[in-house]
């Protein structure tokens, strides 16, 4: 109903946006079918937000403009989940591809972000500057995440997954990160990344 056309060609930025603010508003997840879906600059989702697709080989998110891919703005409370879609730069020094914003709050048991099956990809000489940022999160999951950043010659990726500000109770497993100058960088205390676990990354 939102007219994304899904061919890689056709610039499906505002049926995006579109879509995502009904997602929001209606409580719905949000359903990208195989296919790859042009955008021109950064996807912005100010609420709760569930993305699917079809698989992270199948579901693709182009990102032409030089803005990144996409920032969720959960607030305390509100829920991000993406499973089963890749984020692919066509674009140089393309920002940050995922950035999850919480609001942690001690009395807050809500899971802020839950990550599955999902792929950062870099086209031929073009890249994101950040795979994934999470900031001010909490009891949030992240599973099989894949960040690509180029070849061991060029490291398109600064960063692979960065965590700032208050992250705790987190369970982040299955990282892979390749081509990137680091792959996880944590920009905070350790009192702040308390319970937060991080198993099988590979860098």
């Amino acid at each position: 109903p939102y007219n994304a056309v899904g061919d890689g060609s056709a610039n499906d930025h505002l049926a995006i946006e579109t879509a995502v603010a009904a997602a929001i508003s209606q409580g719905k997840a949000l359903y990208f079918p195989e296919g790859n879906y042009k955008t021109t600059s950064r996807i912005v989702a100010n609420g709760a937000l569930s993305i699917v697709g079809d698989g992270e080989y199948k579901s693709f998110i182009r990102c032409f403009g030089s803005t990144g891919g996409l920032q969720a703005n959960t607030g305390a409370g509100a829920q991000f989940h993406m499973e089963n879609i890749c984020f692919r730069s066509d674009a140089a020094n393309n920002g940050i591809a995922i950035e999850a914003i919480g609001g942690y709050s001690p009395s807050n048991n809500i899971s802020n972000f839950k990550l599955r099956n999902v792929r950062v990809d870099a086209s031929p000489s073009c890249g994101f500057d950040t795979g994934i940022i999470l900031r001010d999160v909490f009891k949030g999951t992240a599973d099989c995440i894949t960040l690509l950043g180029g070849d061991s010659k060029d490291r398109w990726l600064t960063d692979g997954l960065i965590l700032i500000g208050k992250c705790v109770e987190n369970r982040l497993n299955g990282i892979m990160v390749l081509g990137a100058s680091s792959g996880i960088t944590i920009t905070t205390t350790i009192e702040a990344i308390e319970g937060t676990h991080i198993s099988s990354a590979i860098f």
